[in-house]
C-alpha cells in the first residue's frame, strides 16, 4: 500500500533518498485537464497558453516562441474565455483549428490559415460553439508516405472519405453528441457547417441542420470523451463517445408555485401543484459504463453535400475512469493477382475485414490512498456472418493490458499505417541521487515508453524501450501527462497538465532493433523513415536531430544518407535508378543541417574544421542551384530583365568570390600525387603523409554531376549577363554605376569565365561507378575512387589559359597600404544573407524586436548528455 509521507519534523532533516507520486498527481487525467499539444508536419509545436486564451507555437529547431492572432470576441473580452482545450493541425500545416471554452459565455471555435512565413497565421473563420468540442479531425488529406515491415518507403492508400468540392474539411464532435462538418466550398467564400445527431439515424443536407439535446427524467447526458476513426480505403467514419449523466437544471427548481396558501385548494384538481415523489436515482448520475458508437457518412451527389449518421450497438460494461479513447486504422490487405479472378462479391467479402482498432485507457483510484491502477482495452470491429451480409458493425473486445505498478498516461501509434502502440508508462516512485551527486546528475528516470503489439497488447520484442526522464528539481510532481509525437515518429514531446505550471520536454522514441541480416541492406529503419519524409514533403528536423548527436558516428550518418539516396532513386525496385534535382536539394539541405550542428558540438578543432567545410560545400551547391534559377527567371529571350540588375549583381559578386576560392584550391592542389616526397638524401619519406588536399569538400563542385552542371551553367549566365549589360550606354548615373561595377567585377577577377565554362564542358567524364557519385553527395566530400578523375580536372585547369594567377591571388587593394584595415564603424558583419548574398547589417537602430519575440517556456531535451542544437535546449526556465 502506498503511504502518504508525513510532514517533516522540525530540526535537521534527513536527505531524501527516493521520490513518490501521489494519486492526486494523476487525477487530472480523469478530470479532462490535459494541456493540448500538437506537433505538425512542418515541425511546429502548438500548445495552449498557461492562463490566457492564446495558442502559442514554436518551431522545433528554434527557441523563439510566437502567438497566433486571436479572433475578435477574444480580443474584445479575453477574461471571458479559457485557454484552448483542443488544437488540431490540418494537412500540410495549411490550416489550424482550436476551441476556446467560455467562462459563463459561449465558447469560440477558430480556424487559422498559414501564411508565407513560419510565424504568419491569419484568422480565416470563427464561430460561437456551445457545448464544447471534444474531438477534431481533418478530411481530404493527401496520401501519406510511410515504411513497410522491410523498411522500404511505401505510399499509403487514401485515408478517409473523399472531399472533391471542399477545402478545408473539418469534422468535429461536441459534448451534445453531435457531429459537425465544417468546410469551405471550392470557389465559394462562404463558410458552412452541417450538424447531425449521433444518437439516432439522421440525414442532413446543406441548408437543413438537425439538433438533439439528450435529456431524460433523470437529467442531461453529455459526452466527455470522443474519438474519430477514419480508415484507409474506407468511405465511412466511425465515432466513439463516452458519456456522463448530470442532473437537469429543472430538478433544482422548487415543486411549489408562488400561490397564496390561505386560499382553499382542491387536491383533486389536476392543475393543483403536487410534489414529485419520484426517486432521484442518484446512482445513475455520473460516468456511464458504455461506449456509444456511430457510423457517419459523407455524401455528394454532384450538387449538394449531405451528412448521415447511423448509430451502432454500444460497447457495454466497460470500466469507469476513462482517460483516453482513440482509433487506430488498419491497412487493408494487398490485392494479389490471383484475387482478380474471383467474383466482385467474393473479393468484397474477403476484404471486408476489421479496418479499425478502438483503444481505451482507464484509471481506478480505489479508496484514494494509493496511486491508481491503469489498464488498456482494445476492441475490434466486424460484421455478423449472416446471409445476406449485415451492414451493422459489432465491436468485440480483443485484449486487456494492466500496467501496475506503473500508470499509463498516453498512447498513440508510432507512425501512419502502423499497428503498434506507443505507451507512456510512468513510475510511481523511484530513487533520487545522493546529495553529493545532485550537482552531476540532472535527470531522473521516471518511466518508460513501451511498444505494444495489436491486437494482443503484448510487448514487442524487436523494439527497444526508451526512458522518460525528468529534472531532479521537479521529479514526482508536475508529471508529463500529455504528449505528441514528431512528424516522422522519432521524438515525442510531453507536457504537464493544465492545473500545473507549464513544462515541455522532448524524449527519444523507441526504434526497432536492427536485424543483423539487413545491416548491408539499404532498408535500415532510419533511412526508410527519412526517405518517406522527403517523399511526403514532411519536415525532417526530428531526424536531423537524431543524426546530429555526437554519440552517432559520422561514418554511420554518411551510410544512412547514402541508403536514403538509394531508396529515393528507386534502385531497390530493380528499375533504372533516377534521382531528381529536387530530391538532391532535399538531401543537401538535410546534410547542411546535420554537418553544421555536428560542427557546433564537436570538441576537436580538426573535426570542427572538417565538418564546417562539409556543410559549407552543401550550402554552396544549394546557392549555385538558386543562382541558376534566378538567372533563368530573369532571362527574356537573349536578354535579361534589367529591373533586377542590382539583385543579379549581388549574385554575380558571390559567384565570382566563390569561383576565385575554388580556383585557388585547384592551384594549391596542382602537384598533389604527381611527385614522390623525398628527404634530404633523395630517398622516399617513410612517415605517413598529411591529409590529402583532394579530400577538400569544395571540390565536390568539380566532381559531382549536379554541382558541376549548375556551376558550368551559372558561369555561362554570368558571361552572357556581363556582355548584355556591358553593351549598353545607359543615360542615368545609377545605371552607369551598375554597368561599371559588373564589368570590373567580371573582367578584373583573374578568371576567364567564358573559357572556364567551355573547358569544364569539354572535360571527359569517366567515373568508376555511379555509386561513387551518390556516396560523395552523402558525405559532401570527394571519395577516394573519384580522386584520380579529380586530379585530371585540376591539372587541366592549371595547364590552361583560363586563370590569370597574378590577378587571382593579388588584388589591387592589397597593394595600397591601409586599405584592408578600413572599416565602416562595424556597421556590417561578416555574415551574408542566404538569399540575396548581400551583407547583413547589425545597426542597433534597425534591430527592433518583433511582436512575437518573448521568453519561451521551458523545453527539456532528454538525454541532455548529447543535445542536437543549442537553441533547441532551453533548460531550467519557468513558464509564461
Amino acid at each position: 500500500m502506498f503511504h502518504v509521507p508525513l510532514s517533516p519534523s522540525k530540526g535537521k532533516g534527513k536527505d531524501e533518498s527516493d521520490w513518490r507520486a501521489g494519486w492526486w498527481d494523476f487525477q487530472p487525467l480523469t478530470e479532462h485537464a490535459k494541456r493540448p499539444v500538437e506537433w505538425s508536419s512542418t515541425s511546429i509545436i502548438f500548445t495552449a497558453h498557461s492562463a490566457q486564451p492564446l495558442v502559442t507555437a514554436r518551431h522545433f529547431s528554434s527557441s523563439k516562441q510566437f502567438m497566433l492572432p486571436s479572433p475578435a470576441p477574444i480580443l474584445s473580452s479575453p477574461d471571458s474565455y479559457e485557454p484552448p482545450s483542443i488544437i488540431s493541425a490540418g494537412p500540410n500545416d495549411l490550416w489550424l483549428f482550436a476551441y476556446f471554452p467560455g467562462r459563463n459565455a459561449e465558447g469560440i471555435a477558430c480556424i487559422w490559415k498559414h501564411g508565407p512565413q513560419v510565424d504568419s497565421w491569419n484568422v480565416k473563420e470563427w464561430w460561437g460553439q456551445n457545448p464544447g468540442v471534444l474531438a477534431a479531425t481533418w478530411l481530404g488529406m493527401a496520401r501519406q508516405w510511410s515504411i513497410n515491415e522491410s523498411g522500404l518507403p511505401v505510399r499509403l492508400p487514401p485515408h478517409g472519405p473523399r472531399t472533391p468540392v471542399t477545402n478545408p474539411t473539418l469534422l468535429l464532435v461536441t459534448k451534445n453528441h453531435q457531429a459537425h462538418l465544417c468546410y469551405f466550398r471550392n470557389y465559394a467564400p462562404s463558410f458552412k457547417i452541417l450538424s447531425c445527431s449521433l444518437l439516432q439515424p439522421t440525414v442532413v443536407t446543406e441548408g437543413h441542420n438537425g439538433s438533439d439535446n439528450r435529456e431524460s427524467i433523470t437529467g442531461l447526458v453529455y459526452c466527455t470523451h470522443a474519438a474519430i476513426g477514419i480508415g484507409y480505403n474506407e468511405p465511412t467514419i466511425l465515432i466513439a463517445a463516452r458519456s456522463c449523466r448530470y442532473p437537469s437544471p429543472s430538478m433544482h427548481e422548487s415543486p411549489f408555485n408562488n400561490i397564496d396558501l390561505s386560499m382553499p385548494m382542491d387536491i383533486n384538481d389536476p392543475k393543483s401543484p403536487i410534489i414529485d415523489n419520484a426517486p432521484q436515482e442518484w446512482e445513475s448520475w455520473g460516468e456511464e459504463s458504455k461506449i456509444d458508437l456511430c457510423e457517419v457518412f459523407l455524401r455528394f451527389d454532384g450538387q449538394v453535400i449531405s451528412l448521415a449518421a447511423n448509430p451502432l450497438p454500444p460497447i457495454r460494461h466497460t470500466p469507469m475512469g476513462m482517460t483516453q479513447l482513440s482509433f487506430i486504422p488498419i491497412l487493408p490487405p494487398i490485392i494479389q493477382a490471383t484475387d482478380l479472378s474471383r467474383s466482385p462479391a467474393l473479393r468484397k467479402s474477403g476484404n471486408d475485414k476489421n479496418r479499425f482498432y478502438l483503444v481505451a485507457s482507464y484509471l481506478d483510484f480505489g479508496d484514494f490512498v494509493a496511486p491508481p491502477a491503469s489498464q488498456m482495452i482494445l476492441y475490434s470491429f466486424s460484421r455478423p456472418l449472416v446471409v445476406p451480409p449485415a451492414k451493422v458493425k459489432i465491436a468485440r473486445q480483443e485484449a486487456t493490458r494492466s500496467f501496475s505498478p506503473g500508470v499509463l498516461t498516453y498512447f498513440t501509434p508510432p507512425r501512419p499505417g502502423s499497428t503498434h502502440i506507443l505507451a507512456n508508462v510512468l513510475d510511481v516512485s523511484g530513487a533520487l541521487p545522493r546529495k553529493a551527486q545532485k550537482s552531476a546528475v540532472k535527470e531522473v528516470h521516471i518511466g518508460l515508453i513501451k511498444v505494444l503489439q495489436c491486437p494482443n497488447l503484448i510487448d514487442v520484442d524487436d523494439w527497444e524501450l526508451s526512458p522518460i526522464l525528468s529534472s531532479t528539481s521537479r521529479v514526482g510532481r508536475e508529471l508529463p501527462l500529455n504528449a505528441a509525437i514528431s512528424p516522422n515518429g522519432t521524438l515525442i514531446c510531453t507536457t504537464t497538465s493544465a492545473v500545473h505550471p507549464f513544462y515541455m520536454s522532448v524524449h527519444l522514441l523507441p526504434k526497432p532493433l536492427e536485424d543483423t541480416s539487413r545491416l548491408t541492406s539499404p532498408a535500415s529503419t532510419i533511412s526508410g523513415i527519412l526517405a518517406a519524409a522527403i517523399l511526403g514533403k514532411r519536415a525532417t528536423c526530428d531526424i536531423a536531430n537524431t543524426l546530429s548527436r555526437p554519440s552517432m558516428p559520422l561514418s554511420e550518418v554518411i551510410t544512412i544518407l547514402d541508403q536514403t539516396l538509394i531508396l529515393l532513386s528507386g534502385q531497390y525496385t530493380g528499375k533504372e535508378p533516377t534521382l531528381s534535382h529536387a530530391l538532391i536539394r532535399e538531401i543537401l539541405g538535410l546534410s547542411l543541417e546535420i554537418y553544421k550542428t555536428r560542427a557546433t558540438l564537436a570538441e576537436a578543432k580538426s573535426d570542427q574544421k572538417m565538418l564546417m567545410a562539409r556543410w559549407q560545400a552543401a550550402h554552396d551547391m544549394c546557392s549555385l542551384a538558386s543562382c541558376k534559377s534566378a538567372f533563368e527567371a530573369c532571362k527574356e529571350g537573349s536578354a535579361f530583365d534589367l529591373d533586377a540588375v542590382w539583385q543579379l549583381i549581388g549574385w554575380v559578386t558571390w559567384v565570382v568570390n566563390f569561383t576565385e576560392i575554388l580556383m585557388k584550391e585547384c592551384v594549391f592542389s596542382f602537384d598533389v600525387g604527381t611527385k614522390t616526397p623525398e628527404d634530404k638524401d633523395g630517398l622516399p619519406k617513410s612517415p605517413p603523409q598529411p591529409d590529402n588536399p583532394l579530400d577538400s569538400p569544395i571540390f565536390l563542385h568539380l566532381i559531382h554531376p549536379y554541382g558541376l552542371g549548375n556551376f558550368t551553367t551559372v558561369l555561362k549566365y554570368i558571361q552572357h549577363f556581363r556582355n548584355h549589360v556591358g553593351s549598353f550606354n545607359p543615360p542615368g548615373e545609377g545605371a552607369h554605376i551598375a554597368r561599371d561595377i559588373l564589368v570590373d567585377l567580371v573582367d578584373r577577377s583573374g578568371i576567364d569565365f567564358s573559357a572556364l565554362g567551355e573547358l569544364l564542358d569539354s572535360l571527359p567524364h569517366d567515373p568508376p561507378t555511379p555509386d561513387e557519385y551518390r556516396k560523395c553527395l552523402a558525405g559532401c566530400q570527394p571519395t577516394p575512387p573519384l580522386q584520380p578523375h579529380l586530379r585530371k580536372i585540376i591539372q587541366t585547369l592549371n595547364q590552361s589559359q583560363v586563370l590569370h594567377k597574378a590577378r587571382l591571388f593579388i588584388k589591387p587593394s592589397d597593394l595600397v597600404d591601409g586599405v584592408s584595415r578600413l572599416t565602416l564603424n562595424n556597421l556590417k558583419c561578416k555574415e551574408i544573407d542566404v538569399i540575396s548574398k548581400g551583407m547583413l547589417y547589425t545597426l542597433a537602430a534597425l534591430s527592433t524586436p518583433s511582436s512575437y519575440s518573448f521568453v519561451a517556456p521551458a523545453v527539456y531535451f532528454y538525454p541532455k548528455a548529447h543535445p542536437s542544437v543549442t537553441d533547441r535546449d532551453v533548460c531550467e526556465s519557468k513558464t509564461l
